[in-house]
């Protein structure tokens, strides 16, 4: 034991052996014998000595408590609740077996009850700042996220010091739109802890909120200064640098592929070979990869393929990588033939998941955003991987496919991509949404002047959007602009950064109309009907916030751009026959946005006929939007099978084991 203090292992081991030869059932010396072994990250040994012990001492907490946590590292979390149930049960007043219980229990999603865990940590302890750290990680995953602020300050108040609960405080009041406050946490972190990177990039997400992606991106490159292979926050990055305009296409494309290089390349050599049935033409298994399935926008655009696909041509699996579910995940999963609850998983357990449900072609959703993570798609789990959604080149050359459609991506684009392109009919399909309020009449006419309007994320509104939305007010006397995201604009300090901003450019705050209220959605819906025409944002086009102002009859301006994420605007009024309202430059924006506010008659007309228009548009066209799809995934899979049948004949390891060759 006092080698073992000192950490002098090599020299603890042998003794401990030496006692149990002597001793077999000396329970003290086998359970520091398989707590030593964890320590060297011999975990699988470790937990057969201390199943040994346990099994001599059923009902002695400690020896318990250790064989749930090597279980814990041994990825056995099921296994580790129960080893930590047991001893709870018998210690009941001991803080620590209830905060690792309610630890390992949020692992498994079961937020209610990883609660009720951290809140008896906390009777008992009454100042143990750890607890109630865990217990606001819990109930924001719960979605309680007022009250998990109140429990991330109450571990402050008992450790200042505490740098995951500041970090994890700021990241709730963001999602409170209290973006100011989050920012100061960031910033208190940093200055305790300047090389923490979990700061840095925090930080850089609430900047990139306000707009300022250039201090946005200095964030996220200091968190990957700090940590290489912070692949989180090199997504970050990569998302960021899609805003910025000034940005090339070779300068993005090897951004993508630096991300490849350092959190992609090295799991290459893990991958395994595809060992499933080639036929081309049998039913195919769809894997769809998120941690967006439920209320969110992915949602909204994969429920309505979900529930047209042919199921004699598709068996469709759906991996949801967040805890937080809702009815939105109730219905999707009512739409999928297999449900795989993924958010416990690491990306290799995932990768092992897929595999072993045989997934022909594996669907990730808008990779680089948010915790859709592609690390998964690099143990190349299934031999034809696709690009959905995503806002750029998953730059990936294990990726094998981006779907898009002939607008976003034109047969001129510059933008470069490590996938071959698929181009649909349509590269999105939209849900009509529920309880959606009726059109009112042309807010104009009551109100005796034009109200523009965005619902979209502030971060989109950039210095050149302000700018260039400032000349299409100065162009049009008397107007006003609506602006709303979530409860964002309650905040003060927001409302008075982005008044500041257009105050540069002559528009006084009596122009600007802040709705700072984080409402449903039918009732957040229902502030387009003060809106009479939409501008919309560049180089980052809205997607969910443009449909929606369609479906209450608001057209919108849209400047088209040279990437998918700045041609989403274009590619929707293709589909709806209104092209004339896609501008080529700034200059032709402003005057098409003028234009339209003046001509009231055709903006009255517009608005009593879009959602009919919408509806009858391929945008809502689940149907055709599902048989497109299946017939760009069959023909995927066929090509798949004509190569790896030529691959195997050639006596080459077959496609799936690895990278591969890569087309471009």
């Amino acid at each position: 034991m006092e080698h073992h203090r000192a950490g002098r292992l090599d020299r603890a081991e042998p003794l401990y052996r030496k006692a149990l030869a002597a001793s077999p059932g000396h329970a003290d010396a086998r359970h520091l014998l398989g707590v030593l072994l964890l320590q060297r990250g011999q975990a699988d040994a470790a937990i057969r000595e201390l199943e040994q012990v346990c099994r001599a001492k059923p009902d002695a907490a400690p020896y318990r408590a250790s064989l749930a946590g090597a279980l814990m590292t041994a990825g056995r979390v099921a296994d580790a609740v129960a080893a930590y149930e047991r001893a709870a049960a018998a210690d009941p007043t001991n803080a620590d077996l209830q905060l690792n219980l309610g630890v390992a229990l949020r692992r498994l999603g079961r937020h209610d009850n990883a609660i009720v865990r951290f809140e008896r940590a906390i009777a008992a302890r009454p100042d143990y700042a750890e607890a109630y750290y865990n217990l606001g990680n819990a109930l924001q995953s719960a979605g309680r996220v007022d009250q998990a602020i109140e429990a991330y300050r109450a571990a402050l108040a008992r450790r200042p010091e505490l740098i995951a609960a500041l970090t994890n405080l700021g990241a709730a009041l963001k999602v409170r739109g209290r973006l100011a406050e989050a920012i100061g946490c960031y910033l208190r972190a940093l200055v305790l802890h300047p090389d923490n990177a979990e700061a840095s990039n925090n930080l850089g997400i609430a900047s990139q909120a306000l707009g300022d992606q250039a201090g946005a991106t200095a964030c996220f490159r200091q968190a990957l200064a700090l940590r290489p292979d912070f692949a989180e926050a090199h997504s970050n990055l990569l998302f960021g640098l899609s805003y910025d305009a000034a940005i090339g296409e070779d300068e993005l494309f090897a951004a993508c592929r630096d991300w490849e290089r350092r959190h992609a390349v090295p799991l290459y050599r893990l991958a395994k070979p595809w060992a499933g049935d080639r036929a081309p033409d049998r039913r195919l298994r769809i894997a769809y990869v998120s941690a967006d399935l439920r209320d969110n926008a992915i949602a909204y655009n994969i429920e309505g393929l979900l529930a047209n696909h042919d199921r004699g041509a598709v068996e469709t699996f759906c991996y949801m990588r967040d805890a937080r579910t809702d009815l939105v995940t109730q219905r999707l999963q009512s739409a999928a033939d297999a449900w795989r609850d993924a958010a416990a998983l690491d990306d290799a357990a995932l990768a092992e998941l897929v595999r072993a449900d045989r997934i022909d072609i594996l669907v990730l959703l808008a990779a680089h955003t948010g915790a859709n993570r592609p690390q998964v798609c690099a143990y190349r789990p299934a031999p034809v991987q696709v690009n959905m959604f995503g806002l750029t080149t998953s730059g990936l050359s294990v990726v094998d496919y981006w779907l898009t459609d002939g607008v976003l991506h034109p047969p001129d684009t510059s933008e470069r991509a490590t996938e071959t392109l698929v181009r649909l009919p349509t590269g999105y399909l939209h849900r009509p949404p529920d309880g959606a309020p009726e059109i009112t009449v042309l807010p104009a006419m009551a109100a005796g002047h034009v109200t523009f309007g965005s619902c979209n994320n502030p971060a989109k509104l950039t210095p050149d959007v302000i700018a260039l939305w400032s000349r299409v007010l100065q162009a049009v006397p008397g107007s006003k602009l609506l602006l709303k995201y979530l409860g964002f604009f309650g905040d003060a300090a927001i409302r008075a950064r982005f008044a500041g901003q257009f105050a540069r450019h002559g528009i006084a705050d009596d122009r600007l109309i802040f709705v700072g209220d984080e409402l449903p959605r039918a009732r957040h819906l229902e502030v387009l009907n003060r809106v009479d025409v939409a501008l919309d944002p560049f180089p980052f086009n809205g997607c969910t916030t443009s449909f929606e102002a369609l479906w209450m009859g608001v057209p919108y301006v849209t400047l088209a751009g040279r990437r998918f994420i700045g041609r989403m605007g274009a590619s929707f009024m293709a589909q709806l026959g209104l092209t004339d309202l896609v501008a080529a430059n700034a200059d032709d924006y402003v005057a098409k946005a003028s234009g339209l506010a003046r001509d009231l008659l055709r903006l009255s007309k517009l608005r009593a006929g879009l959602r009919t228009r919408v509806a009858a548009s391929p945008l809502c066209d689940a149907a055709a939007y599902a048989h497109a799809i299946e017939t760009a995934y069959r023909d995927m899979w066929r090509r798949w099978c004509a190569r790896s049948v030529m691959e195997l004949g050639n006596h080459h390891a077959p496609l799936g084991g690895g990278p591969g060759p890569h087309r471009k």
